[in-house]
């Protein structure tokens, strides 16, 4: 007992002993820090009678194993790193909401890392939750830093990407092809009759969904065969709905004879149309507006939002189920496409007939 009375007596924070470490109990247990080490952690390595006077040593110092640290040390820290452009949106809460879950039953959880919409700018975040122990990553949409890559590649972590389904990216990807859920809106549009279209797009930098979204918009007013150019507004996603508002204001002064608006973000959408409402205009006999995502409030709109609809859980879902079998049964993660569907309600119609003056 004198011997564990010097080992505490050495050891105190103010009037509390502080907690007692790994050498204190090898001191009293007659054998060295790493030996304890192997006691806890590999106890096949160590001889019985060693084995026991540790656990002696261990029960009268009230010392036990700090939980995170061992994990850390074993890299069993059984969570997944998650960097995403925000949880504002309910489409990404809901992705990350359904990755959770699909973790959870397995005993894994996320941390979350909110980035912002610029993949340009991810590396030390990445690198942050990678070194707090993240044993996988889950990203969102292309990935633009070669510092992040390269990261990647010497890690040997599994990493998948979302929402952007990526056919020749080294990094596997489980989402949706964004041009092709654009060009269902513009072609819809256009099928309807509409030449005088609009688009309210978020911030293209850095964020290859906006990118390829206002590629198919462009694209598709070259293969319609109309030599009017099309106004994109790129927007930020910071008060979304006040400036979905606030751009469609500017677009219908500085072109009055719009007839459409495709919007790449239903906050854009709903924002849009209580606009149009409010400068007198009626949606859809005046203008046409769809939105992208389908958002729980979409359908309740008045009139009811035409948008394309995002598998935001079933994302969430695969990507969860992909990075716990590469961790847990060391399979490779294949990237596999969704769909994204439009989804037509009641804010897309022909655009107005003109009549002729007698």
């Amino acid at each position: 007992m004198a011997n564990q009375k010097s080992v505490r007596s050495k050891r105190k924070t103010g009037n509390k002993p502080a907690r007692p470490r790994m050498a204190d109990v090898g001191k009293l247990a007659g054998v060295s820090a790493c030996t304890v080490s192997r006691a806890f952690n590999s106890p096949e390595t160590v001889r019985p009678q060693i084995l026991e006077k540790v656990h002696k040593a261990a029960k009268e110092l009230n010392y036990s194993l700090n939980p995170a640290a061992k994990a850390l040390r074993l890299q069993q820290t059984h969570i997944f790193g998650v960097i995403i452009p925000t949880l504002n949106h309910a489409m990404f809460a809901e992705l990350v909401n359904s990755f959770q879950s699909t973790l959870s039953e397995s005993g894994y959880a996320p941390v979350i890392i909110t980035t912002g919409f610029d993949n340009r700018n991810i590396f030390d975040h990445i690198r942050a939750i990678v070194e707090r122990g993240a044993e996988g990553l889950l990203m969102v949409g292309r990935v633009e830093d070669p510092r992040v890559r390269e990261f990647i590649e010497r890690s040997h972590l599994p990493v998948v990407t979302t929402y952007s389904y990526l056919e020749d990216e080294s990094i596997p990807s489980i989402g949706f092809d964004n041009y092709q859920s654009a060009r269902q809106s513009v072609d819809y549009l256009l099928a309807l009759g509409h030449t005088k279209i609009a688009m309210i797009a978020g911030p293209s930098q850095g964020n290859d969904r906006q990118q390829s979204r206002i590629q198919a918009f462009r694209d598709a007013r070259e293969m319609a065969g109309i030599k009017e150019e099309w106004p994109v507004v790129e927007n930020a996603y910071d008060s979304a709905y006040a400036s979905g508002a606030n751009v469609m204001h500017s677009l219908l002064v500085s072109h009055p004879d719009l007839t459409a608006v495709v919007c790449s973000s239903d906050t854009f959408a709903i924002g849009a149309l209580q606009e149009a409402k409010r400068m007198g205009l009626r949606v859809p006999e005046d203008v046409s507006i769809i939105g992208h995502d389908d958002f729980e409030l979409a359908q309740l709109l008045d009139p009811a939002l035409s948008t394309v609809k995002v598998p935001a859980a079933e994302m969430g879902k695969r990507c969860a189920e992909a990075l716990l079998n590469a961790k847990v049964g060391n399979n490779p993660i294949v990237s596999r496409k969704l769909n994204a569907s439009l989804i037509l309600r009641d804010s897309a119609a022909p655009p107005k007939t003109k009549t002729k003056a007698a």
